[in-house]
């Protein structure tokens, strides 16, 4: 009996070394949570493209090659700085329908006195002629609103 208690005392003995060399083994080599450190280091995603200042010096139009197509876009306008009013027809007396920041380009369909017919979003609007630039619009047709007087 002395025998099989000092076997049951080995086999606890054994049992709880392992256990603990496993608690030790897994702390120390086992997965472990990210520090603040390991967190500022994962890289995120860039939404926008950074720019990084260079020594090579940017291309003037004069260093652009001849061949170089130059790519085409339809009747257009291009809003200016001041933004532009989108109205239901070419004149300040017509509902004001909206707003188009500066920079913003749509399809130019017609104008009318001063004012070009748009399309934006599948809607027709006008804006006025001298808050926008025109692009490609040698083409673009004269369109009479009812109401009004060919003029142009």
């Amino acid at each position: 009996m002395n025998t099989e208690r000092r076997k049951r005392k080995k086999r606890i003995l054994l049992g709880t070394v392992l256990a603990l060399l496993g608690i030790i083994l897994y702390c120390c080599f086992g997965p472990k949570p990210p520090s603040t450190q390991e967190v500022a280091a994962t890289p995120t995603a860039v939404l926008y493209p950074t720019l990084t200042p260079t020594d090579t010096p940017l291309p003037t139009s004069t260093s652009l090659p001849t061949n170089t197509p130059i790519p085409t876009v339809g009747p257009s306008i291009i809003v200016g700085n001041e933004g532009v009013n989108l109205r239901s027809g070419p004149g300040t007396t017509y509902e004001r329908q909206g707003y188009l920041e500066y920079g913003t380009r749509v399809e130019a369909v017609g104008y009318y006195s001063g004012w070009w017919q748009i399309k934006y979003f599948e809607e027709l609007y006008w804006v006025f002629g001298e808050l926008v630039t025109a692009y490609n619009v040698t083409g673009v047709p004269q369109v009479i609103p009812e109401g009004e007087e060919a003029n142009d």
